[in-house]
């Protein structure tokens, strides 16, 4: 009896404790993404400011694009989990 109960129950927490850990991990992606950016613009201000001007606007290249990621307060936040269907119920197909 307490099988068919705790069952569900325990596979609905590993579910919310792995998307927990997924979003956790992107967090620190994105936070790890935001630093790079940051230095890669300090080293192209470095590196005009010494006259490398095309060494300077490629490095200013890969930091836009570590910007276009959704890293900044402009980017796009995650989606949330999906809801966990009710118990004795199936998911809907995709």
């Amino acid at each position: 009896m307490f099988a068919t109960i705790l069952g569900p129950l325990v596979d609905r927490v590993k579910v919310l404790l792995a998307a927990r850990a997924v979003q956790e991990l992107e967090a620190d992606f994105l936070a790890g993404a935001a630093g790079r950016a940051g230095g890669l613009d300090k080293l192209a201000a470095a590196w005009q400011a010494d006259g490398l001007d095309g060494a300077a606007a490629e490095v200013q290249r890969r930091s836009r694009g570590l910007k276009a990621t959704g890293d900044g307060p402009g980017g796009l936040a995650p989606p949330p989990p999906p809801a966990l269907p009710a118990p004795g119920r199936k998911p809907r197909p995709r």
